[in-house]
Protein backbone atom coordinates (compact mmCIF):
# COMPACT_ATOMS: atom_id res chain seq x y z
CA UNK A 1 0.00 0.00 0.00
CA UNK A 2 2.95 2.00 0.56
CA UNK A 3 3.72 2.34 -3.47
CA UNK A 4 0.13 3.26 -4.17
CA UNK A 5 0.40 6.00 -1.23
CA UNK A 6 3.33 7.28 -2.57
CA UNK A 7 1.56 7.33 -6.15
CA UNK A 8 -1.05 9.34 -5.12
CA UNK A 9 1.00 12.29 -3.74
CA UNK A 10 3.25 12.32 -6.86
CA UNK A 11 -0.16 12.17 -9.09
CA UNK A 12 -0.78 15.65 -6.46
CA UNK A 13 2.28 16.82 -7.21
CA UNK A 14 2.02 16.17 -10.95
CA UNK A 15 4.92 14.08 -11.13
CA UNK A 16 3.04 11.86 -13.29
CA UNK A 17 5.78 9.14 -14.70
CA UNK A 18 6.68 8.84 -10.37
CA UNK A 19 3.10 8.48 -10.03
CA UNK A 20 2.48 5.48 -12.57
CA UNK A 21 5.99 3.89 -11.45
CA UNK A 22 4.40 3.53 -8.24
CA UNK A 23 1.11 2.34 -9.22
CA UNK A 24 2.58 -0.39 -11.44
CA UNK A 25 4.78 -1.50 -8.33
CA UNK A 26 1.64 -1.53 -6.38
CA UNK A 27 -0.27 -3.55 -8.94
CA UNK A 28 2.62 -6.29 -9.15
CA UNK A 29 2.55 -6.45 -5.45
CA UNK A 30 -1.64 -6.54 -5.32
CA UNK A 31 -3.02 -6.85 -8.87
CA UNK A 32 -6.00 -7.15 -6.82
CA UNK A 33 -5.80 -3.76 -5.66
CA UNK A 34 -8.61 -2.03 -8.74
CA UNK A 35 -7.92 1.86 -7.31
CA UNK A 36 -4.23 1.48 -8.31
CA UNK A 37 -5.41 0.35 -11.65
CA UNK A 38 -8.09 3.24 -11.89
CA UNK A 39 -5.76 6.11 -10.28
CA UNK A 40 -3.15 4.35 -12.93
CA UNK A 41 -5.31 5.46 -15.23
CA UNK A 42 -6.01 8.66 -14.33
CA UNK A 43 -2.91 9.41 -14.86
CA UNK A 44 -2.67 7.91 -18.41
CA UNK A 45 -5.71 10.33 -18.92
CA UNK A 46 -4.02 13.32 -17.68
CA UNK A 47 -1.06 12.31 -19.63
CA UNK A 48 -3.31 12.00 -23.35
CA UNK A 49 -2.62 8.02 -23.27
CA UNK A 50 -6.13 7.18 -23.83
CA UNK A 51 -5.97 3.68 -24.77
CA UNK A 52 -3.77 2.83 -21.51
CA UNK A 53 -6.40 4.31 -19.51
CA UNK A 54 -9.01 2.83 -21.50
CA UNK A 55 -7.13 -0.30 -19.90
CA UNK A 56 -6.70 0.39 -17.04
CA UNK A 57 -10.24 2.00 -16.54
CA UNK A 58 -11.53 -1.68 -17.96
CA UNK A 59 -9.40 -3.53 -15.35
CA UNK A 60 -9.88 -1.44 -12.43
CA UNK A 61 -13.76 -2.32 -13.21
CA UNK A 62 -13.41 -6.09 -13.69
CA UNK A 63 -12.03 -6.03 -10.15
CA UNK A 64 -14.52 -3.55 -8.03
CA UNK A 65 -17.83 -2.78 -10.08
CA UNK A 66 -17.81 0.63 -8.03
CA UNK A 67 -15.11 1.39 -10.61
CA UNK A 68 -17.29 1.08 -13.41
Amino acid sequence: MAYFNRGNAYDDLGQYQRAIQDYTRAIQLDPDLAQAYYNRGIVYYNLGEYQRAIQDYDKACSLDSKYC
